[in-house]
């Protein structure tokens, strides 16, 4: 069965419209829709010790990720607020928490090396260790968000086959910069959203 894990990044959205409260994160949520569609997947993350931390563990169990990378750190969850506006997703704050940016152990290469695909992010903090990742890996799947900088790009996109970016009040000149640096390094599949 093809096995992909999330890497980095979970957070509770506080959805400040609605007083709802979401687990998520990129990470998260590419480990729990994968295993809805039927494929391995598990977390290697941190999460705190308040009541969003352990909801976020039970969603994990729950959906059938496995958890046995899934370390606690003393404190508050990360978290992000969020605000609907004509139905676009506006972060209007957020908590990164203590553990930010995350770091690998030599537990977690190994049981990553496992994988076909990991998937992490800007939000996930191991850009420094993608390299090493990249060595044993055969794919790893990259959420860019909103950073655009040539520099950031160029520094991560040698490591990444996949790779997403937000184009949300992007022009077309910067689209077509960013689609000939995926190119040029050799980038598989870079998919651009583009707000509502």
């Amino acid at each position: 069965m093809e096995v992909l894990h999330g890497v980095g990044d979970n957070v509770v959205d506080k959805y400040v419209n609605q007083r709802k409260t979401y687990p998520g994160g990129n990470a998260l949520n590419a480990a729990v829709f994968c295993r809805r569609l039927g494929l391995s997947t598990g977390y290697v993350g941190v999460i705190g010790t308040d009541r969003f931390g352990q909801h976020i563990k039970e969603v994990l169990a729950q959906e059938g990720v496995d958890i046995s990378r899934l370390k606690v750190r003393e404190g508050p969850n990360r978290y992000a607020e969020v605000e609907l506006i004509e139905g676009d997703r506006k972060f209007v704050g957020r908590d990164f928490g203590a553990y930010f940016p995350f770091s690998l152990d030599e537990e977690d290469f190994s049981y990553l090396s496992k994988a076909k695909v990991i998937h992490t992010s800007i939000y996930s903090g191991v850009e420094e260790q993608l390299p090493r990742l990249a060595e044993t890996l055969s794919s790893i799947s990259f959420d860019f968000s909103n950073r655009w900088e040539a520099a950031y790009l160029a520094h991560v996109l040698p490591f990444v086959t996949y790779a997403f970016l937000s184009a949300s009040g992007r022009g077309e000149t910067e689209l077509a910069e960013v689609k000939e640096l995926a190119k040029d390094h050799l980038v598989e599949v870079l998919v651009i959203t583009n707000g509502s």
